[in-house]
């Protein structure tokens, strides 16, 4: 729970020494930092987990069962949005710096690029406008329109809100204010009564604490590989390309 650019020293200091590593959210500062985070924890042979919280959620498990199993047909379209008060509360005021926190692309945005990423794999290119603090990205996928928000709102008083719209062939994913829905020929359903979450608590962060300790007594990490997260924190660096020149940037292969 470090400073962003504080994650890499850290992480690979303590792999150095053959400890397992849960690092938060984003993987590092550069993606230099997070293949060298990655190569420490290989030749280590130690955990290395980076806390993307969302994938500890039943909503994220609830859509990658939809898209694996094609339940509802093909998925066609997807868009999210997340919006939190402007952070104030670093210490020096880091997260204010965009050349050590990213922004709101890099700390907010992640999250949600992140869970695209999780359910839909790599994207052919990303296309980012907005600001250092409230943005808006286009992900392109063949067939499917995504796209995600993220804002910080320098207004006092402002509540947290966040949301998903997910359209199958078949069906209506709609996600607002902890109310779930599943609008399908004629019906709407919670998706969660239907199906078996009690791997799946209501607290994110102690679900992802603990699916990590399973990590560390030699459990394979399914859910959140760090392989993923670097695909992550990639396409994160892109979209920040994107809103520094205005254009469209392709996701390297590297």
């Amino acid at each position: 729970c470090l400073p962003t650019h504080l994650h890499a020293p850290a992480a690979i200091a303590a792999m150095k020494r053959g400890v397992g590593v849960i690092c938060e959210k984003p993987f590092a500062s550069s993606v230099e930092d997070a293949q060298a985070m990655l190569e420490a924890s290989r030749n280590a042979g130690v955990p290395l987990m980076i806390a993307h919280c969302l994938r500890f959620t039943k909503n994220y498990a609830y859509l990658k069962r939809c898209i694996k199993d094609g339940r509802f047909g093909k998925l066609l379209t997807y868009n999210s949005y997340r919006e939190t008060p402007k952070p104030d509360w670093s210490v020096g005021n880091w997260l204010a710096n965009t050349k050590l926190s990213g922004g709101a692309v890099r700390d907010l945005h992640v999250h949600d690029t992140d869970m695209i990423i999780g359910l839909l794999g790599e994207p052919e290119a990303v296309y980012t406008v907005g600001s250092d603090t409230y943005c808006r990205t286009v992900y392109r996928y063949a067939g499917k329109a995504v796209s995600a928000s993220a804002s910080w709102r320098d207004i006092k008083g402002v509540p947290f809100d966040d949301g998903i719209d997910v359209a199958f062939e078949h069906a209506w994913f709609k996600s607002r204010d902890g109310i779930v829905r599943v609008y399908t020929d004629g019906e709407n359903f919670d998706p969660f009564e239907k199906e078996d979450f009690s791997d799946f608590s209501e607290e994110m962060v102690k679900c992802e604490l603990d699916y990590f300790a399973r990590v560390m007594s030699g459990a394979k990490n399914e859910i959140c590989p760090p392989e993923e997260s670097y695909i992550s924190i990639k396409v994160s660096f892109a979209e920040s390309d994107s809103l520094s020149f205005g254009k469209e940037i392709p996701i390297s292969s590297k």
